[in-house]
């Protein structure tokens, strides 16, 4: 059992994210017409919310493998079940600890926890698969927001903005998969050498791509969202504010990004004409689905046991 302050900062960092998702969402609906969003909710199309619902499932589903795949080149020989097992167990923790950091380091824990050897070493090899995994993930959604600010046309962007969005992920992927080579040869001049694994390069090349899936089958779950309220707007343009909303909601001061959700799509489809009423029944729906989500891990959360699985050698 943690100590009594661990706990106590524990408590108070869940009360804080409580008090200040509830907060924003008093807020909103104080300036919003209840009403409206009842209506919203209630005529939402119930068949473009399951197929919303599959689609966000099948992004988590999605990740977990490719955590599985990474690590396979830091080593890690661990089945596919126990890697899902430790990811949803990650989701569930990510609903009440700050940002999805907790979730991160509760799933690297898991899977790097002691079998009889490996001790240390194996459990910062893996964290460095969960930290590996979430770069590349960021990098991908870096990627799919520059793409659909170029190509959507219903929010003018400045010249400044698309050139932003054309070069920073190209510099984010260049980075992720040429970054470690260059740390490695820095270490080594300075004979504080790093061991890389070996094929460190096409892992993250295809763990890239994967990543880009997820998370556009995560776009897609609120572009399914999006139609079951009759909102009207384009795909694209969903491509740009996803990204952007979900990258607001990590921010670790809400619960699960609760309220920050909400107002970020208010603030974003106001600039197209979206009632605010209809905006936050959007964030709403996305934010059912995100506890959903984290809730199905509960008992992934109460069963993880460590991984029966070994680290390569080297």
């Amino acid at each position: 059992m943690p100590p009594a302050g661990e706990r106590d900062r524990g408590a108070g960092l869940l009360a804080l994210k409580i008090g200040v998702s509830a907060g924003l969402l008093a807020y909103l609906l104080w300036r919003g017409d209840l009403a409206g969003i009842g209506a919203a909710l209630r005529n939402a199309d119930s068949r473009w919310v399951v197929v919303a619902v599959v689609l966000y499932s099948a992004s988590h589903a999605l990740n977990a493998l490719r955590w599985q795949r990474y690590s396979r080149a830091f080593g890690f020989t661990a089945a596919p079940a126990d890697f899902t097992r430790y990811y949803f167990a990650g989701l569930f923790v990510n609903l009440f600890m700050p940002g999805t950091i907790a979730g991160d380091l509760s799933r690297g824990m898991a899977l790097g926890a002691p079998d009889g050897a490996g001790g240390a070493p194996r459990r910062t090899a893996a964290l460095g698969s969960v930290v590996a995994h979430r770069l590349t993930g960021l990098a991908a959604l870096l990627v799919l927001g520059g793409v659909a600010a170029l190509v959507q046309r219903q929010v003018e962007l400045p010249v400044t903005a698309r050139l932003a969005a054309a070069v920073v992920p190209a510099l984010a992927v260049a980075l992720l998969l040429v970054g470690p080579s260059i740390v490695a040869g820095v270490a080594a001049r300075v004979d504080k050498p790093v061991s890389m694994p070996s094929s460190w390069l096409a892992a993250t090349a295809a763990t890239l791509v994967a990543a880009g899936c997820y998370h556009a089958l995560q776009i897609a779950a609120m572009i399914a969202l999006a139609r079951a309220l009759d909102l009207g707007i384009a795909a694209s343009t969903l491509g740009l504010f996803v990204p952007l909303v979900n990258a607001a909601g990590m921010v670790p001061v809400t619960l699960s990004g609760v309220g920050v959700r909400e107002a970020g799509y208010v603030v974003l489809m106001g600039r197209i004409g979206v009632a605010e009423d209809q905006a936050l029944a959007l964030g709403l729906l996305g934010s059912l689905l995100v506890f959903a989500a984290g809730l199905l891990g509960a008992p992934a959360f109460f069963t993880s046991r460590p991984a029966r699985s070994r680290r390569a050698p080297g």
